[in-house]
């Protein structure tokens, strides 16, 4: 059965992670952390519902073991997961694709338990993983380029108007301009609701953590960069409108210039397939492609709860007034 890790699993869960299959490229590439760790911090109060980590230790009648986990990271918005790891690798054996099913099917129905609406992952694209995460049940949504630029230095970037540090008062113009560059249906996978956020920007959990800078000109926000540091590589996520094309160089050399004051890590730029504007510029600065991602969603069933129904008053039975009361006799 699936059940939720506890420390009889540790020894399992060290041996099976050794193997595991890292299904979000920015933690893998820019900050590694050891799902065993992960799973036991999950067991803290400080965690706060943080991270799930599911088991699988099941012995079938033929007396063949299926074993594997799954770990998980809130986004920052906790309306979503990203799947951090899943173990066995598909191309493990024939039960493999049996034990993903049986993970990401119990994590859906979880996260759906607890109003979680998205799961997501990212496998490279038509690779094994990606193969084993459609047959269980994820969909597709859209593809990132992955560029990366060995670390050296960073030529300090010149002043130029309208790229400034980020503010708490532009959400809303960045989220404007989310939905503005982004296709109707990718919007629709990340996020079906009214509110449009852009934790994908930023990364899952506490990951939002570093350097934004906008572009503006004269009708708003045209450009978004974030750069999020990290212990093995550093992660630059960068929006563009297609009006403001011509000066993405510049805000990315604004988003650059940070990075000679951080450890000398590789740094790592995804692009998505629609934002092929984008694409020129970071190759001038020396940046090659690093890997093709497509990011996958798998949506969950969302318990609602339906508040009691009153009658409308005037369909409501009224209760007359009875014309004579009679009192029981209570018996002996």
């Amino acid at each position: 059965m699936v059940a939720p890790f506890s420390l009889r699993d540790l020894r399992l869960l060290g041996r099976l992670g050794q193997d595991s299959v890292s299904l979000c490229p920015m933690e893998a590439l820019t900050r590694p952390q050891s799902a065993v760790w992960t799973a036991l911090i999950s067991l803290l109060p400080l965690d706060e519902g943080a991270s799930f980590t599911f088991v699988l230790d099941e012995q079938r009648r033929d007396g063949k073991q299926l074993q594997g986990f799954i770990q998980t990271r809130h986004a920052a918005a906790r309306s979503s997961i990203y799947v951090r790891y899943l173990m066995p690798h598909p191309d493990a054996d024939e039960d493999a694709q049996a034990v993903w099913n049986r993970l990401t099917s119990h994590l859906a129905a979880v996260a759906g338990e607890r109003g979680i609406e998205r799961v997501f992952a990212c496998a490279a694209d038509g690779s094994p993983e990606m193969t084993a995460l459609l047959a269980a049940g994820f969909c597709a949504y859209t593809r990132e380029h992955v560029f990366r630029r060995e670390s050296g230095t960073y030529p300090q970037a010149p002043a130029q108007g309208g790229i400034r540090p980020e503010q708490s008062a532009d959400m809303g113009e960045i989220a404007q301009l989310y939905r503005a560059v982004t296709p109707h249906l990718v919007q629709q996978a990340e996020s079906p609701s009214e509110h449009t956020d852009v934790d994908w920007l930023c990364g899952p959990g506490d990951w939002n953590q570093g350097e934004g800078l906008v572009l503006q000109d004269r009708i708003g926000i045209a450009g978004y960069g974030h750069l999020t540091p990290g212990r093995s590589g550093h992660w630059l996520s960068i929006l563009v409108h297609s009006r403001a094309y011509d000066r993405a160089a510049g805000l990315l050399d604004h988003c650059l210039a940070p990075l000679n004051y951080y450890p000398t890590h590789p740094v790592y730029c995804s692009v998505r397939e629609y934002q092929g504007g984008i694409v020129a510029p970071l190759e001038e600065r020396a940046f090659a492609l690093h890997s093709v991602q497509c990011r996958m969603v798998r949506h969950t069933t969302v318990r609602v709860t339906e508040p009691a129904r009153s009658l409308v008053p005037a369909l409501e039975k009224r209760v007359e007034a009875p014309t004579t009361t009679v009192t029981p006799t209570r018996s002996s």
